[in-house]
């Protein structure tokens, strides 16, 4: 993903509908840094609003991956099991195809672990 796409992705993400808490009755936004600026032009008012910030721990960054790849593996494998059972209750024979994966080449491997654990013998 280049600098564009991603500073696309972060307006998209700042542009989303805005949470509304129940209790207090007051909507939370988060709205992103223009990543693409100098942090001399980054203003005053930026600066305040993200330096209460903290940032994680690598422990607490990779429970967080972990946790997201888990429940994106959990999808795929869903998709997958749904495919397949598709492709037998119309009595599909010869070469099929069961999915097609698009992702990049750096998440590949993790598919491709996902969908063999599907098929380990206990």
């Amino acid at each position: 993903m280049d600098l564009l796409e991603l500073e696309n992705k972060l307006k998209e993400i700042g542009s989303a509908p805005r949470a509304v808490d129940a209790k207090k009755n007051v909507t939370n936004t988060i709205t992103p840094v223009n990543v693409t600026r100098k942090i001399s032009t980054i203003s005053d008012e930026e600066v305040q609003s993200y330096s209460d910030k903290v940032i994680p721990s690598w422990n607490d960054l990779q429970t967080i991956y972990e946790s997201r790849w888990r429940k994106e593996k959990e999808k795929f494998q869903a998709h997958l099991k749904s495919n397949f059972t598709a492709l037998i209750e119309r009595y599909a024979s010869g070469k099929q195809e069961l999915f097609q994966l698009c992702v990049p080449e750096r998440r590949e491997k993790l598919y491709i672990t996902a969908f063999l654990e599907l098929f380990e013998k206990e």
